[in-house]
């Protein structure tokens, strides 16, 4: 059975973006080869080429958390190791796909709303809080809690350039941004365990 057009139309743009490495390459007539799909057809389904690029990439980056429990084991792993390897896995998927990701976080932030790609990276770490919260601190507190330590890792990766230049740190060399995760993840796992 065929699928959608619009699925099609979709799939093709994300393979494109991967591809390409960002969203910035992506051309409708790209996106028309592949798919088999004509331009006028795309436009109609997807009015611009911004609506499109932006209902990919928060497909794209959902398809990545989703892919969490492959990347992060959970098994026999400390929920601390757990959450650390989660918030690794969101800092290495802005380091390989830094236009993308730049999109992904503005869009997040000029227009908010449930289920943004924020809040599936949010969503996608709650999990392991809620195994570290042996205090039993409400859901808001984790929820907050998620949210400034990928508040950081978005800071960090969106002032990358400055924040070499201000402070040293270079977000694009591994062994630096896994100092900085480790530090992120402790922090937050002793906030959470700690008493009020």
């Amino acid at each position: 059975m065929n699928k959608p057009i619009k699925q099609r139309i979709v799939e093709a743009c994300i393979a494109v973006m991967r591809e390409e490495g960002d969203a910035a390459s992506v051309s409708i007539r790209k996106i028309a080869k592949k798919s088999g799909i004509g331009v006028g057809l795309i436009h109609y389904h997807f009015q611009s080429k911004q609506n499109l690029i932006g209902q990919c990439v928060r497909i794209f980056i959902g398809q990545t958390i989703a892919k969490w429990g492959e990347v992060v084991p959970r098994g026999n792993k400390k929920p601390e190791e757990q959450l650390e390897a989660m918030l690794a896995a969101a800092a290495q998927f802005l380091a390989d796909y830094p236009k993308i990701g730049r999109i992904s976080i503005l869009e997040d932030m000029q227009h908010p709303e449930a289920g943004d790609n924020t809040g599936q990276t949010v969503a996608g770490i709650l999990p392991v809080l809620s195994e570290l919260n042996a205090r039993r601190k409400p859901p808001q507190v984790l929820r907050r809690e998620a949210c400034l330590a990928l508040f950081s890792i978005q800071a960090a990766f969106l002032r990358a350039g400055p924040l070499a230049a201000e402070t040293g740190f270079d977000f694009y060399d591994p062994k630096q941004r896994r100092r900085l995760i480790r530090s992120l993840a402790l922090r937050l796992a002793a906030n959470i365990s700690r008493e009020n």
